[in-house]
């Protein structure tokens, strides 16, 4: 009976917000990158699986767990943990065309950094990313513009 209670007071839920986190955020946000960027489009960002399933582009990973390219795996891994969880931080780096912002604020609050202007294409609320933090966070679609 206790594992009843927590497995659909906790488990179940949680599992819930997921799954439709991935059908109303990360599957939306692919979708709209295959229908409104062009094919040769690079998109960057940490939570791939999804949107690179649906986007149908080249997709580079954040956290480096998918790329072919060892060079670019191994730039992306010089970057500490911090950096790597905003792909903004690492364009200097990292060459893309859009990348994919995980941030707990609605609001659009990156526009520019370093060499680089943002233009937010989406924005799309994930409900809840587990058991342990059940705070809901909003992934912005972001143009990337390169600074003259």
């Amino acid at each position: 009976m206790y594992s009843q209670f927590v497995f659909y007071k906790f488990v179940k839920p949680s599992t819930d917000d997921f799954t439709a986190g991935l059908n109303e955020c990360f599957k939306p946000l692919g979708i709209w990158i295959r229908e409104n960027t062009p094919q040769n489009s690079r998109i960057f960002l940490n939570d791939v699986g999804v949107v690179g399933y649906y986007s149908q582009r080249y997709i580079i990973d954040a956290a480096a767990l998918i790329n072919r390219d060892l060079n670019l795996n191994r730039k992306i891994m010089s970057f500490e943990l911090e950096k790597r969880a905003y792909p903004h931080k690492m364009l200097d780096e990292v060459v893309a065309d859009y990348i994919i912002e995980r941030d707990v604020n609605e609001e659009n609050v990156l526009q520019e950094s370093g060499n680089y202007r943002f233009e937010l294409k989406l924005i799309k609320k994930f409900p809840s990313l587990g058991i342990r933090d059940s705070s809901p966070r909003y992934y912005k679609l972001y143009k990337v513009i390169k600074k003259n």
